[in-house]
């Protein structure tokens, strides 16, 4: 049975974490989780494993010298080690140009994305959900691959500019890839739900697939109209916020929407957003420095609208501009703000 931590606990840890901090600024991100999979491989189960995780980013800030240190362990001693030794990384760090300071204090309002009953699914529960899918594979003479995977976390921001956001999830998955002689097929779902999976579709879906792509032949070179799976789709989204939807890339020219902010970047059938709210996503309300995730179009109409800024580097823009509340932890600075829950 998963068992989170006590968030007053959590808030009383932060407060004299910070109490301690010599900083100018102190930012502490505590986060906890359990994972469960069971993976399985030609119509077998081969693994079953689960892990617990508990850890902390703390971040401080004097006149920009930006010092951060991390701790697998939420045990105060190491977690006073880690705030020392924050301290004494920034005490060495030149001062970071255009560092506004960390954000103040501005609450997010709650996404309900915690499901009970998906941070108890037992061994035995996910062990069906492969047994449907091996029965079905075995019935068209094929073979299943994948995983069943639930998982259970909370996170807590706390800065010393009174900002406090808590967050706890549930998420479950199921992915497979079903072999039918040399045709293959993939499907995929998540939810926070696991009782809201969509097993019966992967399972259909890619046993289907496996077999209508048998016997491939090929075609000359050339230029072909693609129908995509909304697999191969959402990995093909995923890259381009990667490479382009973050103000980061955007900034230094490299993103494919630099300098076209108003024109056309895809065909008018294609609106990306990126919606923490949105039904299929129950997303994180605030990002890692506490800002709540604003609901952003990216694209619409095929028309570049916008990209995801962080404290940081909407600080860094000449005309004013807020974070649009897609931070990343600090260990990804140099990547910066990426939208998290993107919907087409």
């Amino acid at each position: 049975m998963s068992q989170l931590l006590d968030t007053k606990q959590l808030r009383d840890i932060a407060d004299r974490l910070l109490a301690r901090s010599e900083a100018a600024e102190t930012e502490i991100v505590f986060a906890t989780g359990e994972n469960y999979l069971t993976r399985f491989a030609n119509n077998r189960i081969h693994q079953n494993v689960g892990s617990r995780t508990a850890g902390a980013t703390i971040r401080v800030a004097t006149g920009g010298r930006i010092g951060v240190a991390e701790t697998e362990s939420l045990d105060e001693d190491l977690l006073l080690r880690a705030l020392d030794e924050a301290q004494k990384i920034g005490s060495h760090r030149p001062p970071l140009q255009d560092f506004p300071g960390l954000p103040k204090g501005r609450k997010a309002r709650p996404i309900k994305a915690f499901d009970a009953a998906t941070a108890n699914v037992s061994p035995e529960q996910r062990a069906e959900v492969v047994a449907a899918l091996v029965a079905e594979a075995q019935s068209k003479k094929a073979e299943a691959a994948g995983i069943v995977q639930t998982s259970v976390g909370q996170i807590l921001v706390a800065n010393s500019r009174g900002r406090r956001a808590e967050h706890q999830w549930t998420n479950a998955a199921f992915q497979s890839v079903v072999t039918c002689g040399d045709g293959s097929g993939f499907g995929q779902d998540s939810s926070n739900s696991f009782g809201k999976l969509r097993i019966k579709g992967v399972i259909r879906d890619s046993v289907i697939l496996a077999r209508r792509s048998r016997k491939p032949h090929p075609l000359e070179a050339g230029e072909y109209d693609v129908v995509l799976t909304p697999e191969a789709l959402g990995k093909l989204v995923h890259m381009m916020s990667y490479l382009g939807f973050g103000a980061r890339n955007y900034q230094q020219g490299k993103s494919f929407m630099a300098g076209r902010i108003g024109q056309s970047v895809t065909g008018p059938q294609v609106t990306i957003i990126d919606d923490a709210r949105h039904r299929l996503q129950r997303g994180m309300p605030f990002d890692y420095e506490g800002i709540p995730r604003q609901k952003l179009t990216l694209i619409e109409a095929g028309v570049a609208r916008g990209v995801a800024y962080d404290s940081y580097l909407a600080a860094r823009e000449k005309q004013p501009t807020r974070s649009t509340g897609h931070a990343l932890p600090p260990r990804y600075s140099g990547i910066g703000a990426l939208p998290m829950n993107l919907v087409m």
